[in-house]
């Protein structure tokens, strides 16, 4: 069984989409590949994970049928895991072949923040044929926005409903992309600590209301000019939500055009659009890690 999972980038609704708001969201070029091979009469599911160099940077054992792990690299990486495949055992009505091995391959950075947590997710719910949403809801919680970017093939328009999201192909092709670029802010933030305090900061339907149209208006805009002033409000209005400076304002102030966080505020990727190439920019401030829209995105 061979499976694969593309990883994701949120546009727009950042920690509002906990709460019903419509996100913009784009699956990326690069994912994450699984394969598992049956070895019926074992007894034992091996699994191997690589990264993005053909590095095995983890390893476990488990007995098959009790998902007891019995040998690993990592202690803290296979107990999440256990975590995840014991959630698959109990949404597996029908049973769940597991003797065998899995092999996951990362085709980006781990530290980049695209979805190696979300991908195997959905992994997990294609190979035991489950709703890898419900998952989700019993394990990391979380949108699941970034489940639906793994399926995806294109731009999509995310509603969570607990697990059974409403997801929409969205048309977002934006005449000005060669004027985006994806920036890497040099450090992974856990998302899982960076919605907790929001889980429970219930948004006002009128804030709703208002991302929902930003993120119409930002799929919709067609000069660079409306979509860099969609990014402006939207900064501000997240961040009069979380109480957080704009990434603008804390690390580009002197930047000549609009910058806007991606996710979690504070870490992984950053937007920024420009009327003039901004990659000197970024790299003479030490962000070496950026990408051009069609690069980057699927």
């Amino acid at each position: 069984m061979n499976i694969y999972g593309h990883g994701k980038i949120l546009l727009t609704a950042e920690y509002l989409v906990l709460h019903g708001a419509k996100a913009l969201a784009l699956p990326t070029k690069k994912g994450q590949s699984f394969t598992y091979t049956p070895n019926p009469g074992s007894q034992i599911l091996n699994w191997k994970s690589y990264d993005h160099t053909g590095h095995c940077w983890f390893e476990a054992k488990f007995d098959s049928r009790s998902l007891t792990l019995i040998k690993s690299s990592d202690n803290e990486t296979a107990t999440r895991l256990e975590q995840l495949l014991r959630a698959v055992a109990r949404q597996a009505q029908n049973g769940w072949n597991r003797e065998g091995q899995v092999e996951t391959r990362l085709e980006f950075d781990r530290q980049w923040g695209l979805g190696s947590s979300s991908t195997l997710v959905y992994f997990l719910g294609q190979w035991a044929e489950v709703n890898p949403y419900a998952i989700l809801e019993e394990t990391f919680g979380g949108s699941g926005y970034d489940i639906a970017c793994a399926a995806g093939d294109g731009p999509l328009y995310y509603r969570r409903k607990g697990d059974s999201p409403r997801i929409e192909k969205a048309i977002f092709v934006p005449p000005f992309s060669r004027q985006l670029l994806f920036v890497y802010l040099n450090q992974k933030r856990n998302s899982r600590t960076a919605i907790k305090p929001l889980l429970n900061k219930k948004p006002t339907n009128t804030l709703i209301e208002q991302a929902d149209a930003l993120t119409q208006e930002m799929a919709k805009a067609n000069t660079l000019e409306d979509f860099q002033r969609c990014m402006q409000e939207h900064e501000q209005m997240i961040q009069a939500y979380i109480n957080q400076p704009t990434v603008h304002a804390s690390l580009f102030s002197d930047f000549p055009g609009s910058i806007k966080s991606l996710g979690a505020w504070g870490g992984d990727f950053v937007l920024a659009a420009s009327a003039s190439p901004a990659e000197n920019y970024f790299k003479t401030r030490g962000y070496t890690t950026y990408f051009a829209y069609h690069d980057f995105i699927l």
